[in-house]
């Protein structure tokens, strides 16, 4: 009879939070197939009840959660209801990655509402802590999902975080009735560098009344010559304008640019600008989008990281005449340069790297041609953006 009253509340418990929980999470399903065994039900009662408790307490926190505001969560290491993760050290406090990938994932954000109702809006609220000396092989990404499905990923570079704590603040369009989780994969590359996800550095919660603006992506890259800034709403309503800052230091923003907004909108509209500003450090770029009302909402900061690109070349002496050759770069860069030098039949004779000095000129000893005979070469510069050629001719 005891046995009997196990199985039935537990089975009723499994379907409960099936259904609430776990409808995508594949990672417990094994976990659960396996205690739902018979044997573990007849011959391990302990087992059994514990593990019912903690299934219970899966649905309960996640109610909850949903008490405050529509569809909240708050990221909780001492309650494995809010969280899975794949590898590093868990600590009541906070999830640690060193030297190691590891991923975590969030349960289902429900979002409530009837279905084909208007979209929900999730505003999430993300904290990574970092050990100060990371560098440009540590990478966190931070992927959203909406109903099982990809939606879109941030990437953050180790040496771009300037503060201990890169902060983002992001808006999810999820589907009336439907569901959004968010992935966060932690990478480093030794055991002096880490990634630190504190109590409650991960939150969400679902808008009462939905933005004025509904924005899938804003990026920038870097191009030559410039970077380009582009930014995609899927809805708009009352919305006046967007405002580009852009800061070196993450701190002080400078204005860059302003667009007209499209109104009202219930269809994809693509944005961009062209920021021409000359510099040789990483940069950060913030939106602002104002309403006719004057409420104005932010997005970012997105990073760039843009040598200025080299634009015109020249080689001296030309002809060659035996010693160092000479090549100068039309716009310094203060990045590594290739250079290579082909015959006409585009093999490769000489191979050479260096940084231009402050003038922008780069020399190549004189011992580094010594396989060149006489003929015409191709020199090509390389700034791993673009390449540029120009003709040697050799005596």
């Amino acid at each position: 009879m005891k046995q009997y009253f196990l199985f039935s509340t537990y089975y009723i418990s499994y379907k409960l939070v099936s259904k609430r929980y776990l409808k995508t999470t594949t990672s417990l399903k094994p976990f659960l197939t396996q205690i739902m065994k018979h044997d573990v039900i007849a011959y391990n009662s302990n087992f059994l009840i514990k593990n019912l408790f903690f299934l219970l307490g899966i649905f309960f926190s996640t109610s909850q959660l949903s008490a405050q505001c529509t569809g909240v969560y708050q990221l909780d290491w001492s309650n494995p209801a809010t969280y899975t993760v794949s590898c590093g050290t868990v600590n009541p406090a906070g999830w640690t990655v060193k030297n190691d990938s590891c991923n975590y994932w969030s349960p289902n954000i429900f979002v409530g509402g009837l279905p084909g109702g208007p979209n929900k809006i999730v505003n999430l609220s993300i904290r990574i802590n970092q050990s100060g000396n990371l560098t440009a092989n540590d990478f966190a990404y931070i992927i959203y999902s909406v109903n099982g499905v990809f939606r879109r990923m941030v990437t953050i570079r180790g040496d771009t975080i300037s503060a201990a704590v890169a902060s983002r603040s992001d808006t999810v369009s999820v589907p009336a009735a439907g569901y959004m989780n968010v992935r966060i994969a932690l990478k480093t590359t030794a055991n002096n560098r880490f990634f630190e996800i504190k109590n409650g550095d991960v939150s969400g919660c679902v808008q009462l009344t939905p933005l004025p603006v509904e924005l899938t992506f804003f990026r920038a890259t870097a191009q030559p010559g410039h970077v380009k800034v582009e930014w995609e709403t899927a809805s708009e309503l009352n919305s006046h304008c967007f405002k580009l800052f852009r800061s070196t230091n993450a701190s002080d923003y400078e204005a860059c640019g302003v667009l007209k907004a499209a109104g009202t909108s219930n269809f994809n509209i693509h944005y961009s600008l062209i920021d021409r500003n000359q510099f040789d450090s990483i940069v950060y770029y913030m939106l602002e989008q104002h309403d006719f009302d004057g409420k104005i909402s932010k997005y970012g900061p997105v990073t760039v990281s843009k040598s200025i690109t080299v634009q015109t070349i020249q080689a001296f002496p030309n002809p060659w005449n035996g010693t160092d050759l000479n090549v100068a770069i039309g716009n310094a860069t203060n990045s590594n340069v290739q250079i290579g030098i082909y015959d006409k039949t585009g093999r490769e004779k000489v191979k050479y790297n260096a940084h231009p000095d402050p003038q922008g000129v780069i020399t190549i000893p004189a011992d580094f041609l010594n396989e060149i005979g006489a003929g015409i070469y191709v020199l090509q510069v390389s700034d791993h953006e673009t390449n540029f050629t120009t003709r040697v001719f050799v005596e």
